[in-house]
């Protein structure tokens, strides 16, 4: 203890709560594209591509071929870190929040960038989309860690912090004997 903060203990439901929403900033998407390219031919067919991204992974298409599944790649790390930077801020303030550093509102907040961010992100990019692209394009969030994050303060209520004192200065008799004998002395005087 320093400084005269109390740091508050986290029981077991806290700590896997916790858990279960920094393990979603890493393991759960944190955005999706879903496209089709026009097909060269008469037929105009589309072929449809879906890209799942996420902090520690990723299913990417490549070219023509199929789809191949990204893990641990440094590269994709790096740049995953960049857009994911709120997910990885949302786990921590969410930790915070059950330590009682944090306010539900800041929490909330800071959840809530995990979805703004990414759409911008994808509005900007959406404008710049080459012309072999058809329309139903979808670039955006997955709010998995968000919803989690909700959904596990809703029901893992944060414990009240204990008074370090304990509960013998929680009644108000010292301050009403106080009290008392502030107005004795008062009375005296006059």
């Amino acid at each position: 203890m320093t400084g005269g903060s109390v740091r508050h203990v986290l029981n077991k439901r806290e700590r896997a709560a916790v858990a279960v929403v920094s393990a979603s900033a890493l393991m759960a998407p944190w955005g999706v594209v879903v496209y089709s390219i026009v097909g060269s031919g008469i037929d105009h067919t589309y072929v449809v591509r879906v890209s799942i991204l996420a902090l520690l992974w990723a299913i990417v298409p490549f070219g023509v071929g199929d789809p191949q599944l990204l893990i641990l790649d440094p590269l994709w790390m790096l740049m995953s870190a960049l857009f994911g930077v709120f997910n990885i801020l949302f786990a921590i303030w969410f930790a915070r929040y059950y330590r009682q550093t944090a306010s539900t509102r800041s929490t909330v907040f800071l959840g809530s960038l995990t979805l703004l961010v990414p759409s911008i992100l994808a509005a900007v990019a959406w404008v710049g989309l080459p012309p072999d692209v058809a329309p139903g394009v979808y670039m955006g969030p997955v709010p998995v860690q968000l919803a989690l994050g909700l959904l596990l303060m809703y029901l893992v209520k944060r414990d009240r912090m204990s008074e370090p004192w304990g509960d013998s200065l929680a009644s108000s008799e010292w301050w009403e004997k106080d009290q008392n004998l502030r107005r004795q002395s008062e009375s005296a005087a006059r």
